[in-house]
């Protein structure tokens, strides 16, 4: 739990880390359907 570690860091414990599994994988296709939409009215509908 991200909470806990960053509550433990408040309280004077250690600087919290974390793994974004899978993160700027899903935000560089969310781009890239976002960019081609825009450039490409014609060739993607919108939601």
């Amino acid at each position: 739990d991200m909470w806990t570690s960053i509550q433990a860091y408040l309280d004077g414990g250690d600087v919290p880390t974390q793994t974004y599994h899978r993160f700027w994988a899903n935000v560089d296709m969310a781009v890239a359907y976002a960019m081609l939409e825009h450039y490409f009215p014609e060739t993607a509908e919108s939601a």
